[in-house]
């Protein structure tokens, strides 16, 4: 008997060790290994988009003496659009993809003085000075028109001929509806591989966006993305990357070196449907040149979160 008890005892102490490896194995092939990142643009298809920007530009001068401490000022501010998106075209041959500007929260500090606004807000006497409202209320209910190729690959921006303004808050009109920065903030949001959308669990690959910002120049923004895990729903791409500066379009030499620059971001990827559930995103961006003589830079720092939501539902007539 207790040998007969000895042997049943080694032999379940076997098969609770065998056991969790079976399960493990199984567990890893039941895992995805490989997903789709083809964006499914079906005509017709809507959905409320939110961005959230946060956006610090800081002015260094340096003045007189090499030991003299810099000189620095800063402009900052906070920015909520709602749009509509709705995929206005697909076929074989390439998409379209519209954003109407719905709503517009905004927030700003300059050295003028704080400002805030948001679109839902009666008029007030006080508009008129109102630094937010004056630069971000022209972008309310335009219409951005972004084209793809069958590849993925944008081939044209339009905002409807939205002209932009001037003042100490532009970037911000130009983050919103500015047709070079919505292409460089779009791609790889809506399209985040290009060409062979199969990605493997881990695999890396080279993204790369230009941006037009006379008279600065062209800036290219690389970035390395990977396929960091899968699940049934969502694929999840994380990234790195970081800014040059060249000439632009016109050719003339940059006013400025890039001295120091970051970009550190993910993307969720609904696998349900082909589309960005959401997007995050952090850039630095340090300048170096010079203004009549005097050393001059410049940083920016940039925070943006994208989420996709179900369009509200049409009102009954």
């Amino acid at each position: 008997m207790r040998h007969l008890m000895s042997t049943l005892f080694r032999s379940a102490a076997v098969a609770l060790a065998i056991v969790p490896s079976l399960y493990a194995t199984a567990a890893a092939t039941d895992e995805p290994k490989t997903v789709s990142l083809q964006p499914t643009f079906t005509p017709g298809y809507t959905a409320k988009v939110i961005m959230e920007t946060t956006r610090k530009s800081t002015r260094i001068l340096k003045m007189g003496e090499a030991e003299a401490k810099p000189q620095e000022s800063s402009t900052s501010g906070e920015q909520t659009i709602e749009f509509l998106l709705t995929v206005a075209r697909s076929d074989d041959k390439g998409s379209a993809v519209t954003l109407r500007v719905d709503r517009i929260e905004m927030a700003a500090k300059t050295i003028r003085g704080e400002f805030a606004w948001k679109s839902t807000d009666p008029r007030t006497t006080g508009d008129n000075t109102n630094t937010a409202l004056s630069t971000m209320r022209p972008a309310l209910g335009s219409t951005i028109t972004i084209e793809f190729d069958a590849e993925g690959n944008v081939t044209n921006v339009g905002n409807g001929g939205v002209q932009i303004p001037t003042g100490e808050i532009v970037d911000f009109f130009r983050l919103a509806v500015g047709p070079a920065e919505v292409r460089a903030r779009w791609s790889p949001v809506l399209a985040p591989r290009k060409g062979d959308f199969k990605v493997n669990l881990g695999q890396k690959w080279s993204g790369e966006e230009k941006l037009n910002t006379p008279p600065l120049g062209q800036f290219t923004e690389t970035r390395e993305y990977v396929l960091s895990s899968i699940s049934d729903r969502l694929a999840v791409i994380n990234f790195t990357g970081s800014y040059a500066l060249a000439a632009g379009a016109d050719g003339q030499a940059p006013m400025f070196l890039v001295t120091d620059s970051a970009v550190t971001g993910s993307i969720h990827w609904d696998r349900t449907i082909g589309f960005f559930e959401s997007m995050e995103l952090n850039q630095r961006v340090e300048l170096q040149g010079n203004a009549n003589g005097f050393p001059i830079g410049f940083r920016t720092e940039t925070s943006v979160k994208i989420r996709r939501e179900a369009a509200a539902a049409a009102k009954p007539e």
